[in-house]
């Protein structure tokens, strides 16, 4: 169970990246000249916590030794990695199962 969490992060985490890192895209939610009394809507509330899940799961795989994380950029944004495919596959193993303990830590999961 944990792990299928992890995995979900991830994939919040590959689309944060393939967007530079950024959690929206387009136009600012906010503008000057609006003032919107401080309110949000459901819809708003949802996207600023997985953004702050994004950002929370990418501290987590940035903090990972270089083979754990060279694994799952190479898994998950497909980058170049010095190793084998066999190698790349279980440091990525390992990686799931470090960034279970460090995304627990952070009371993702």
């Amino acid at each position: 169970m944990e792990i299928e969490k992890v995995k979900y992060y991830l994939e919040l985490w590959t689309e944060y990246m393939k967007h530079g890192g950024k959690g929206n895209l387009g136009y600012p939610k906010k503008s000057i000249g609006f003032y919107t009394g401080g309110s949000h809507s459901t819809d708003d509330l949802t996207d600023e916590m997985g953004i702050q899940h994004q950002i929370a799961t990418n501290a987590a795989v940035n903090s990972l030794p270089d083979d754990l994380k060279d694994s799952v950029y190479a898994m998950h944004l497909g980058d170049k990695a010095n190793m084998t495919a066999m190698a790349i596959a279980y440091n990525y193993q390992l990686a799931v199962a470090e960034l279970t303990t460090r995304l627990e830590k952070k009371h993702l999961i």
